[in-house]
């Protein structure tokens, strides 16, 4: 049967279908507007602030593991999860990072062997720790340097925000192969290049901002934080590719919930925490 005229999708079809992606890129952009000056005015001011942001978004994410993970939010391991992270980040923010750290392992362990015992899959409890923890520990850390710890944070967040919506632009104007079609298959190999060319600008001008005077090293960095925080965000559709899962949660209009939103920046602020440390080591000067 050949297709006529009147099979063509008519104006209103059209509107119909591109009304729900209009309606959603509204949300998102209106979700950012609120989060963003929180997160932005948190870091410039630091302290308990910064800390309490941190806190909160912990305890969010781990509800959204255990509630992803385990199909409770609430439940017995989602109880011991958050026990965990009050006391982890407790330390952190009280500068006791060696300790928050090795809480971390311990929580691990803990985890795993509660999931052992009650025959639950061991797997993702032990997980649950190490990757909500360490992120947070590593942004108060950075955070908290007297130097560097506001000019580096915004840096962070600047390079990891604009590779989200690079890639998110460029992904869905060009197209193309795929970069990860198993895991993510509305990532694109055009949407990294676009992500990590977004960072270098962004890096670029958080540095400009600041007079940050090793701009060339941190540009170049952008490039590499950029395409470290998309493996971040390809892990955690994994993860909800793994449980059958569209979204980690539904909190954030337009952009599903927090661990959605953040995972990028749960890889990128402990690469980043490691560079600072190893480069201050060699006696490298940010400033």
């Amino acid at each position: 049967m050949v297709r006529g005229a009147a099979d063509e999708p008519g104006p209103e079809t059209i509107l119909n279908a591109a009304a729900p992606a209009s309606s959603a890129l509204r949300a998102r952009i209106l979700s950012a507007l609120v989060m963003a000056p929180l997160a932005l005015a948190a870091v410039w001011f630091g302290g308990w602030a910064f800390h309490v942001l941190v806190l909160a978004g912990a305890l969010m994410l781990t509800y959204e593991w255990d509630r992803l993970c385990e199909g409770n939010g609430f439940g017995a391991v989602a109880r011991l999860h958050g026990s965990i992270v009050l006391v982890a980040v407790g330390f952190a923010m009280a500068e006791m990072f060696a300790t928050s750290l090795l809480v971390v392992g311990l929580g691990a362990a803990a985890s795993f062997a509660f999931a052992q015992a009650t025959e639950r899959r061991r797997r993702w409890p032990l997980l649950a720790a190490p990757y909500i923890c360490i992120p947070c520990i590593a942004l108060i850390w950075l955070r908290d340097d007297t130097l560097i710890g506001r000019d580096i944070t915004f840096w962070l967040l600047a390079t990891v925000w604009a590779t989200d919506i690079g890639a998110y632009a460029v992904g869905r104007t060009l197209g193309g192969p795929k970069l990860a079609p198993r895991f993510s298959p509305a990532k694109t190999w055009s949407g990294l290049v676009g992500g990590m060319l977004s960072a270098s600008l962004a890096g670029f001008a958080v540095t400009t901002a600041f007079g940050i005077s090793n701009q060339a090293i941190l540009v170049v960095l952008s490039l590499g934080i950029a395409a470290w925080s998309q493996v971040g965000d390809i892990a955690e559709s994994a993860l909800k590719r793994h449980f059958g899962a569209k979204d980690s949660g539904s909190i954030i209009p337009g952009h599903g919930g927090f661990l959605d939103r953040l995972d990028g920046l749960l890889f990128a602020a402990p690469a980043t925490a490691a560079i600072v440390l190893i480069s201050s080591e060699w006696g490298f000067q940010w400033h």
